[in-house]
């Protein structure tokens, strides 16, 4: 498989990726003598990424029509998080209560930070650029408008 590949799901409009983003994905993998492995993942990502997580929480194809600056920009962000996070405690380890205290403020601030960037009331964090998604050159197009 190409590199990219999977990253389409995230770019093709969130009612087209079950009908025709799996299809095209699937066409792309050489699943010989995988199959039931590759089965497998695709009925944990039907159930887990299309069920479980809205795709309107990773697939990005809304932005891309609003022209928002979606390229992802940052170098780790679990890092930076977490240093964050960690600064919010100042003896160590919290009782309970401060600690869901601080995970609500540090969730609900997360929240809102993605909703204003999805609709561009702000810029995203600027950090290093490390992926720009595209539709690949040999995506069906034609395949949408029906």
């Amino acid at each position: 498989m190409s590199p990219g590949i999977m990253d389409t799901l995230t770019v093709i409009p969130v009612d087209e990726i079950v009908s025709h983003e799996i299809p095209y994905v699937r066409s792309k993998i050489d699943e010989r003598g995988h199959k039931k492995a590759w089965n497998t993942f695709w009925s944990y990502f039907s159930q887990t990424w299309m069920k479980n997580y809205a795709p309107s929480w990773w697939n990005v194809s809304e932005m891309i029509l609003t022209y928002a600056d979606i390229r992802s920009r940052t170098n780790n962000p679990v890092g930076s998080y977490n240093n964050l996070y960690k600064g919010c405690f100042k003896n160590g380890l919290p009782n309970p209560c401060v600690w869901l205290q601080v995970t609500k403020r540090a969730a609900v601030r997360v929240c809102e930070m993605l909703d204003q960037t999805r609709k561009n009331i702000r810029d995203p964090p600027s950090h290093l650029v490390v992926a720009d998604p595209r539709i690949p050159a040999d995506y069906p197009l034609d395949d949408l408008d029906e």
